[in-house]
Parts: structure tokens; C-alpha cells; sequence
């Protein structure tokens, strides 16, 4: 895989639990770090769900690989997509994530 194909910075954001002034546990995204990746746009779909329109982008974002599970979301030009598989690339060297926007 070439790596000069990693030209794109995503951010990789953690579900994670915090307490308010109460001490009661409060579930929240946090952002855990800056990732160059590739980007490819996969097929969108267009639904109609309850009479509302339903819009859904798959991407596969291929990074370098470090420890992440699909409980993780990526955010890419202010949009989120939650990691619905990871696929380990070359004995550790990348992952590639298949992904879908959120709502």
C-alpha cells in the first residue's frame, strides 16, 4: 500500500463515561487523536423511514493501524461515521475500516 495515498486528516473521537458536579455518569464523545488516511467513497443509499428521508455515505478509510474497536466513530469534514468493521492490512502495518454516517 502506498503511503503517500494517506493525504487526508481524520479524527478519531472515543465513547467515553465523565461525571457532572452531581456524580452522576455522563456518556459522551471525546476526541482521541489526529489520523492521516485514504478515503474511498463507497455506494450511498436514500431511504424513506417513518415519512422521513433517510441519507447514509459508505466510506473505507484505510489508516495505520493502532488500537481501535467499532465502538469508535470517525470524523471527517464535520461529519461522523461509525465504524461498522475493521480489517488488520499487512501484519499490523494498516486497518481498514468500513464505515457509514451517522445521524
Amino acid at each position: 500500500m502506498n503511503a503517500g495515498r494517506f493525504d487526508t486528516l481524520v479524527e478519531l473521537w472515543r465513547y467515553t463515561s465523565a461525571q457532572n458536579a452531581y456524580g452522576e455518569a455522563i456518556k459522551t464523545w471525546t476526541k482521541n487523536s489526529d489520523l492521516y488516511a485514504r478515503i474511498d467513497y463507497n455506494q450511498g443509499s436514500e431511504d424513506v423511514n417513518a415519512d422521513k428521508w433517510e441519507n447514509k455515505q459508505n466510506l473505507t478509510i484505510y489508516v495505520r493501524y493502532m488500537a481501535m474497536t467499532v465502538k469508535d466513530r470517525i470524523r471527517h469534514d464535520g461529519e461522523d461515521y461509525n465504524i461498522i468493521a475493521i480489517s488488520e492490512i499487512d501484519r499490523k502495518m494498516y486497518l481498514k475500516l468500513q464505515c457509514v454516517s451517522s445521524e
